[in-house]
């Protein structure tokens, strides 16, 4: 990948163990191991809840997640955070490893959730990719504080399903799918794993930009092909020849460079 190689996952033991700081927005690991850390100013404190996962669960997940490998230990446990859309509560488990926000096939359907586009893929913190549906989604409400607003997103276009997890705190809401890094980098979340809290702005966010990778990765390569770079020709050739797709990595990528060049436009429109 253009990270390099994946020599595997950092699970949350260590990351407790550490005290370690996630920041989001900024792309920092901060480390804390006296728990010394103290929350932003003008920050937002919503508290996860701790989901257990036996290894049948785990490797239930480790198929929709890409990233949990150790299966047979006890005391796995993962991070949810409480959340509202469409007047349905639920949980939503908290992976920066997941670049997109996702929700199970069952709950879209509760909700009437519909794909705004066609299916393509998506990537985790391990190898292999996702299929998803991009999707418009309703208002979203993190732990009754947070109002994340008209989001896009996507649904599940396979088995992904999360089983398995129970909240230790002995509560029942179930877990409708991931709170991926797109949505935590845009509300500047700082993920202290050892607290179980996250810290993000108090400022009212922006309005979301729609999710245009879909539509505008093909053109900003095109654009970028005519311009004369020979990523782009290869990539385009490779669309035109054998009808292949971007995934949402390259499209952002592409996207970013030619927005850059001034080859392609930032769009300004909000979600619907």
């Amino acid at each position: 990948t253009s990270l390099g190689r994946k020599f595997g996952s950092i699970g949350l033991p260590e990351l407790m163990a550490a005290g370690a700081i996630i920041d989001c927005a900024g792309s920092r690991l901060i480390l804390h191991p006296e728990g010394d850390f103290h929350r932003p100013q003008k920050s937002v404190e919503l508290t996860m809840l701790r989901y257990a996962a036996g290894s049948k669960a785990l490797f239930k997940i480790s198929r929709a997640l890409k990233g949990i490998v150790e299966l047979e230990v006890k005391g796995k446990f993962l991070w949810a955070v409480p959340v509202k859309i469409a007047n349905k509560v639920g949980v939503m488990v908290v992976d920066t490893g997941c670049e997109s926000t996702i929700f199970t096939q069952d709950f879209a359907k509760l909700v009437g959730i519909e794909p705004t586009g066609e299916r393509a893929t998506t990537t985790g913190a391990g190898p292999g990719s996702q299929i998803v549906a991009p999707c418009a989604l309703p208002d979203l409400l993190l732990d009754g504080k947070l109002q994340l607003g008209k989001i896009q997103g996507f649904c599940d276009g396979s088995e992904f399903r999360l089983y398995g997890l129970n909240d230790i705190a002995g509560g029942d809401l179930p877990v409708i799918g991931i709170l991926g890094l797109d949505q935590l980098t845009r509300c500047k979340a700082f993920i202290d794993c050892k607290r179980g809290v996250i810290y993000t702005t108090s400022e009212p966010l922006k309005r979301e930009r729609p999710n245009s990778w879909i539509v505008d990765g093909p053109k900003a390569v095109e654009c970028l092909a005519n311009a004369g770079d020979k990523e782009a020709k290869k990539i385009l050739k490779n669309i035109e020849e054998n009808g292949a797709k971007l995934d949402l990595k390259q499209a952002t990528k592409f996207i970013e460079q030619a927005v850059q060049k001034g080859l392609l436009k930032e769009d300004e429109k909000s979600a619907p």
